[in-house]
């Protein structure tokens, strides 16, 4: 199972979710790989205590190194990591060819399963490979703007698993282009039926089989909970796309730390509240 990490602005703690999230599924006895895929500000191995990786994907972009080849130990049991570009400059804005060869290759990994750590923002690159599966994870924090950017990034991965799925067809292409967004989806879906009603009925196999998941970091008050329920809705409403939440990760002076350390909270404090909220998301993601 692949796990796409996205989120629509920096600083909301994906990172260190996804990092931790590894980690809990590594000592479940899983086999994981965690993958380092911001190309342009790579930071994972920092956050998993790896000071000074030897290899990375920019060795894969430039040197031709096989995917399989820059995997290595983590220190944790069960999970191998892949590190990111390092500090190449340009190299996030990577051509459409080797884009598709490096998903290509993702797919190829074995294991149980394979996180990717994404770059934030809504860029084509970044988009496309959160879509590399159909169940990726958004990270927001409480915070009005991260809520906010988490619609624009949907509304981003809709848009471009709409113009991939119908990249060869002219006639849809111009739909695309003249309807509000694609967004208004009644409206779309109308339009695509009258041109040929089979190309309605591959939008809703699309939108039945694309099923996000959502977590809500850095939770503060008891409030906050409702947010997860309230970006659900909205999305749901608006692009018709169902979002599974996953629940939250609390406030904790032991992510902090950890991160200041460089010593995964999952490992170093297994006890804290943010920990738990981990182990209760993975609870939902491998046994709903």
């Amino acid at each position: 199972m692949i796990l796409t990490f996205g989120g629509g602005k920096g600083g909301i703690g994906k990172s260190v979710i996804a990092a931790n999230m590894a980690i809990a599924l590594a000592l479940s006895g899983k086999r994981v790989i965690i993958m380092d895929a911001d190309l342009g500000a790579a930071n994972l191995h920092a956050i998993l205590g790896i000071k000074s990786p030897p290899l990375g994907l920019k060795d894969f972009i430039f040197n031709g190194y096989p995917l399989k080849a820059l995997l290595m130990d983590s220190g944790v049991k069960n999970l191998k990591f892949i590190s990111g570009a390092g500090d190449v400059p340009g190299i996030s804005n990577i051509p459409y060819r080797v884009k598709l060869k490096l998903i290509n290759n993702i797919k190829e990994l074995k294991a149980d399963y394979i996180v990717i750590d994404l770059a934030p923002g809504i860029s084509y690159n970044t988009i496309d490979f959160f879509n590399i599966t159909d169940n990726g994870i958004i990270i927001t924090t409480p915070e009005v703007t991260s809520v906010m950017s988490i619609f624009s990034y949907m509304k981003g991965a809709f848009h471009r698993r709409i113009m991939n799925l119908f990249k060869n067809n002219d006639d849809v292409i111009e739909i695309i282009k003249t309807t509000k967004g694609p967004y208004n989806i009644i409206e779309f879906k109308d339009r695509l039926s009258k041109l040929n009603i089979s190309y309605a009925e591959m939008l809703d196999s699309m939108l039945n089989n694309f099923r996000p998941m959502l977590i809500v970091n850095r939770l503060r008050k008891s409030t906050d909970t409702d947010i997860g329920e309230s970006i659900m809705k909205l999305v749901k409403k608006n692009l018709c796309i169902e979002i599974k939440n996953l629940g939250h990760v609390v406030e904790s002076d032991a992510v902090k730390k950890s991160v200041e350390y460089m010593k995964p909270f999952f490992i170093k404090e297994p006890n804290d509240k943010a920990s738990i909220c981990i182990q209760e998301i993975i609870s939902k993601l491998t046994y709903s």
